[in-house]
């Protein structure tokens, strides 16, 4: 696997996918992720600070939250967090995402997984989730859900 091929769904209905047309180039943020997967967390990482952004990686769920919860009370919090779904032995991306609420109820979350089956990814925004990346995706991919989600959490706070 080579760094521009990542583990993407599309679905119009998801709230982080806009039209490429009208996507800026210039969005960077500051993003917390989460995967198990040493080889995919750190493949992610080069690829979203390729893109500009700031990111701190995390392994697993309760890694991810305290990540979260140090950044909320250094005044240093996250834009956007890419959450990976199943974490064997440890806590995933569904379990981790209610704790992060907890934090901070308006918190912007992508779910990714390579695991096509599962509830949280088949509909994502049930679970309150703003996008979804099912593995392997591309970093073209990677960047119109990151974008998306992140473009329309600024206009909401405007």
């Amino acid at each position: 696997m080579c760094d521009s091929d990542l583990p993407l769904a599309r679905d119009e209905e998801i709230e982080g996918t806009i039209d490429r047309d009208t996507m800026p180039s210039d969005i960077r943020g500051r993003i917390l992720i989460m995967d198990d997967n040493e080889l995919v967390r750190d493949a992610l990482q080069a690829m979203l600070e390729s893109l500009g952004h700031e990111v701190v990686a995390t392994a697993e769920g309760a890694e991810c939250v305290d990540a979260f919860r140090k950044a909320q009370e250094d005044k240093d919090g996250f834009d956007l967090v890419i959450l990976d779904l199943t974490v064997p032995g440890g806590h995933g991306g569904v379990w981790s995402f209610e704790r992060l609420r907890e934090i901070d109820p308006h918190v912007q979350a992508i779910v990714a997984s390579g695991y096509g089956t599962d509830s949280a990814l088949a509909a994502p925004s049930a679970y309150g989730f703003k996008g979804r990346l099912q593995k392997p995706f591309k970093i073209d991919e990677l960047q119109e859900v990151v974008d998306g989600v992140m473009l329309r959490s600024r206009r909401r706070r405007r």
